[in-house]
Parts: C-alpha cells; structure tokens; sequence
C-alpha cells in the first residue's frame, strides 16, 4: 500500500548480513543466519546516504535493523524530503511516514530533532500499554513538542495498518489533526489513554 511515488526509496536484498559487511565490514561476524531484508536508505538533508533499516520478510529477529555508517548523523528517516516552511510530522517508522505529508520518522528513540519542537507533531504508535511508548510521549510533551495521542476506539497499532485496514491519507491525517495536543491537555490526555 505503499504510495507509487516512494516506491524508488526502497530496495530488496537478498543477502542482507553479507551486503551490510560489504559497507561496514564485520557488522555480521557471522552468516550462518543470512536472510533477504527490504532496505530502506537514510539521507541526510544534503542528500548523503548515512544509514539504512533492513526489514524482514518473515519471522525474522529483530523485525528491523538499523544501520549506521557515519556517528556523526541521527538516525532520522526522510530528512532530504523535509520542508522547513511547513509543520513537520515525526512518526516511529520510516513507512508510516510516507503516508503523511512533510513527515520524517525516528528510527532510533535516542534520535534528537533539531527543528523548532513548536513546528513538530510526534506520532508514536497506537499502543497503551506500551510503557516505553507512554515515557517517549511524555518526554516528548515535556520538550514542547505538539502529540499525537490515539482516540480510544482506534484499534489500529499504527498509520500503515490503518492504510492497510482501507483507510484513507486524508482520513488519517485528519484524525491526527482533531488528536493533538500539547502541554498540560497533552498529558491529561496520555494519562487517560494509557494502559499501563
């Protein structure tokens, strides 16, 4: 469900622990277990390749790797299709950014944004009893960035399952709109959300 026009930022590896050591050499010591992975790159806001996320196919552990080749960049999806002019949507995933317009997403939740936190929506995952999620949203809060916080009757764990499940960008973007908040209103509304 992809849209057709991010369908270039993606590419299928059919080796991913011996096509990693080929960038970074001996990240996989070994390639006992070697598996194909969908690649998803990283660029920075000049258009430099920095990083990349493999993700599996299957059943395969961790679901997402993340990989980093310069230390010196966060680990931020989406930065060389960012607009500064315009408010910013932060998601978990690379993918569910790609259903929002001006949207990055942090792979990492050691990331920092280095935007106006005013100009920011964060948009964690639908998942209450999560209770790393419920401290990264209330972190986020405390850092005066706007929130996404999910109505209670959305079932959906995150934007890419509310695609699949037939919704539209539109629609989800509008139900971002009416479920944001920031400061004190922020937090009561995370307190009678979780579930933890």
């Amino acid at each position: 469900m992809i849209p057709k026009e991010h369908w270039d930022k993606f590419y299928f590896c059919p080796k991913f622990y011996e096509w990693t050591n080929s960038i970074v050499p001996n990240k996989f010591p070994s390639l006992r277990d070697d598996h194909p992975r969908v690649v998803i790159p990283f660029y920075d806001r000049t258009g430099n390749f920095f990083a990349f996320q493999g993700r599996a196919f299957g059943k395969e552990q961790p679901k997402y790797m993340t990989i980093k080749f310069d230390d010196t960049k966060q680990k931020i999806y989406g930065l060389e299709r960012l607009d500064l002019n315009k408010p910013v949507m932060i998601t978990e995933g690379p993918i569910d950014s790609l259903f929002l317009d001006n949207a990055i997403a942090l792979a990492g939740a050691d990331a920092v944004v280095n935007i106006q936190h005013g100009q920011c929506t964060m948009i964690f995952d639908n998942e209450p009893r999560n209770e790393h999620i419920v401290n990264r949203m209330k972190t986020a809060v405390d850092n005066k960035f706007n929130l996404v916080v999910w109505q209670e009757s959305l079932k959906y764990k995150d934007i890419n399952d509310m695609i699949i499940a037939g919704m539209s960008s539109t629609k989800i973007a509008s139900l971002i709109h009416s479920s944001t908040y920031c400061g004190l209103e922020a937090h009561q509304h995370i307190n009678n959300w979780k579930k933890v």
